[in-house]
């Protein structure tokens, strides 16, 4: 049977219509399919950042990882616990970026061939991804946080050593701490990138309380000076072995002057005569220069003295020798013209730049002349050959005098117990290398003139002191003795403060 034309026609038309309607109503269901509430969020098991953000939108997730990582850092300065926001210390989250990484996943689940899948109910569920965190840190602003907002308020700041009423100890120094921004950069940083993390010990360094300076010693002297009440002229030289710094000042009736003034040497010019005879006597040392020098040094022995130079050195122009020795080491005001024997002969006239000075006169011993710093000099010179074989003697005199000799000379310097002057100041122990001495004028039979020289070796320090006086009128004893004590007493504790 044969249709007719319209018949086919109409049937054409209604298989068109059926193709477009289906053609609608697959956009319709496609349309729907991509913005079905499942296809705006993330698929379960979605982590971004360390933060789970599954069946959440991504306005959703970018709010719960926002908050994850605003949660303050804890940030503990020993006992003091400090809470930072991220935002203040310069802690920056890329959140547009992670969200985009995660979003691209789901995208894919929204192509015409997932719902092709959806359609025939063949759909697989989206894979859940891992996205990292992406963050930034400006380490300026975190590292002025620290310095402004912890370090400035939390940091606590050494305490010196101060002197204590007595006006001779010292209190104990009070370290100080710090916190050490360097080594806290990089443990701040990883709380804030931590979600579980955030609380940081922050690193603290202990500061060294300074020590007071010389110039607080010399303060500290010049008091105990005062309530002495001394009015005679001194100077007093202090040398801190380790460092070579010094400390040099004079006094007159408790008031400064000028130091580098020409004292009698008295029996510490024996300091100079012993580095002489050690120059010119050679090794080994023969049993009877040894115990002249001995006696010289540890029993003050003037006729030992004389001999000892005469037979090593010169028996007439041995003070000449010993003065140009000490020319030769550089120094000007300390010389020996003459014998110790009375009546012994002026050998030369000396004139140094300290006997030369009008603004004060001690009437120096024209014999035998030194200033305290040059002394002091000599002796630490003594003692940096003897401890490290350098310095001036074994340059000045290379192959002369050696580091055993130099060693012997210290050694001889602390076999003199003398308990007075200086050594009275010290801790019993104490190991202490000196020469003192005074003179009885025969004018007036008074001590005008005393001194002590010499090296003291304590647990905080080595150091070289050296004390002269001079009084027109008299230097009584006990009472000098007394203040040379103290002051003696008051340098050994400044080198050994507790705690430094």
């Amino acid at each position: 049977m044969i249709k007719s034309p319209p018949l086919i026609l109409l049937l054409r038309a209604a298989a068109l219509l059926c193709l477009l309607s289906a053609l609608g109503l697959a956009l319709i269901a496609y349309r729907q399919f991509q913005v079905r509430p499942e296809a705006n969020r993330f698929p379960t098991g979605e982590v971004i950042a360390g933060v789970p953000v599954g069946g959440l939108t991504r306005e959703e997730a970018a709010a719960r990882v926002r908050a994850a990582y605003a949660i303050p850092v804890e940030l503990r300065y020993q006992d003091a616990a400090i809470q930072a926001r991220p935002d203040e210390v310069g802690f920056h989250l890329d959140l547009d970026q992670m969200i985009s990484q995660a979003g691209l996943s789901g995208a894919s689940q929204r192509t015409w061939v997932a719902f092709w899948e959806a359609l025939w109910s063949r759909a697989k569920p989206a894979a859940a991804q891992k996205i990292p965190l992406s963050a930034s840190l400006d380490e300026a602003v975190l590292r002025r946080y620290l310095e402004n907002q912890i370090a400035a308020r939390y940091d606590q700041a050494p305490r010196g050593s101060l002197v204590n009423s007595d006006a001779i100890t010292f209190s104990p120094p009070a370290p100080g701490i710090v916190l050490d921004i360097e080594a806290a950069v990089p443990l701040v940083r990883a709380a804030l990138f931590s979600r579980t993390e955030r609380t940081v010990q922050l690193p603290v360094r202990g500061e060294p309380a300074p020590r007071p300076s010389l110039a607080a010693l010399e303060g500290l002297l010049r008091q105990v000076v005062e309530y002495e009440n001394y009015s005679g002229l001194l100077e007093i030289y202090i040398q801190d072995l380790r460092s070579g710094k010094e400390l040099n000042f004079g006094l007159r009736n408790a008031r400064p002057v000028e130091p580098g003034i020409a004292f009698t040497a008295a029996s510490t010019i024996k300091i100079p005569v012993m580095v002489s005879v050690f120059r010119s006597a050679g090794e080994p040392t023969s049993p009877e220069v040894a115990g002249l020098v001995a006696n010289m040094i540890t029993e003050s022995d003037n006729p030992s003295t004389d001999k000892v130079a005469q037979e090593v050195l010169d028996p007439v122009t041995a003070p000449l020798n010993v003065t140009a020795d000490i020319r030769a080491l550089g120094f000007k005001n300390i010389f020996w013209a003459g014998f110790f024997t009375p009546g012994a002969p002026l050998l030369d006239i000396y004139h140094t730049p300290a006997n030369q000075r009008t603004d004060i006169n001690t009437s120096p011993d024209i014999y035998a002349q030194t200033t305290p710093a040059e002394m002091g000099r000599l002796l630490a010179e003594i003692y940096t050959c003897a401890q490290k074989d350098s310095g001036a003697l074994v340059e000045t005199f290379s192959g002369q005098i050696s580091q055993a000799e130099c060693q012997n000379m210290l050694e001889l310097l602390k076999g003199n117990h003398t308990p007075m002057l200086l050594a009275a100041g010290l801790p019993d122990g104490v190991r202490f290398g000196h020469k003192h001495g005074w003179v009885v004028e025969t004018s007036d039979g008074l001590i005008h003139n005393m001194a002590d020289a010499g090296v003291v070796f304590s647990p905080g320090g080595d150091y070289v002191i050296d004390i002269y006086l001079y009084s027109p009128n008299q230097l009584v004893f006990d009472p000098i003795n007394t203040m040379v004590a103290y002051l003696s007493m008051a340098v050994y504790n400044f080198f050994n403060i507790p705690g430094q």
